[in-house]
């Protein structure tokens, strides 16, 4: 397995966990604060862009094309699109990179799946 890619995963997750384990199931700690929680998404997407590669895709050996449209979609859920917010210029990289990858007959990324 890719040791770059889940360090990647594992940073990322360990930016968001906090905020998401803060609150425990038996009701032991409060909800964590929608400032904590913004402060935990920002954090991750702040790992997230860093980790941009200069033609636009996003650290990873294996599936480059997937690995970008997820975090592409993470860019996205932020409410961020290509006409404004802080990652547009990351968002629109991916994007350009991902068009990019399409084949003439319309498949995009890798074929040796299977």
């Amino acid at each position: 397995m890719n040791t770059r890619v889940d360090r990647t995963v594992v940073l990322a997750l360990a930016a968001v966990m906090p905020a998401a384990l803060s609150h425990c199931a038996d009701g032991s700690a409060s909800a964590p604060s929608p400032e904590r929680i913004e402060l935990a998404v920002q954090s991750g997407l702040e790992y997230i862009v860093a980790k941009q590669r200069p033609d636009g895709s996003f650290v990873c050996d294996k599936y480059p094309t997937a690995v970008t449209g997820l975090a592409c979609l993470a860019i996205m859920a932020n409410r961020d699109d290509k006409m404004m917010g802080k990652y547009t210029t990351a968002l629109d990289k991916g994007i350009v990179y991902i068009l990019k990858q399409q084949a003439d007959n319309g498949t995009v990324g890798t074929s040796n799946l299977y």
